[in-house]
């Protein structure tokens, strides 16, 4: 099963969550997150955005 996250202006929590359990299969939009060889993979702007405090 793929949870489509929407990425909104209020996101960065949900991202910390979905960054902290790294067993969730997500897909987060505004290619946030792309899959790689099956495992996710965070994008520079997904990073830049939680790290953006």
């Amino acid at each position: 099963m793929v949870k489509l996250l929407k990425c909104t202006g209020t996101c960065k929590m949900n991202l910390r969550a979905f960054l902290a359990d790294r067993e969730m299969q997500a897909l987060v939009t505004l290619d946030l997150v792309a899959w790689k060889d099956r495992r996710l993979v965070v994008t520079e702007k997904a990073r830049k955005l939680v790290e953006a405090d």
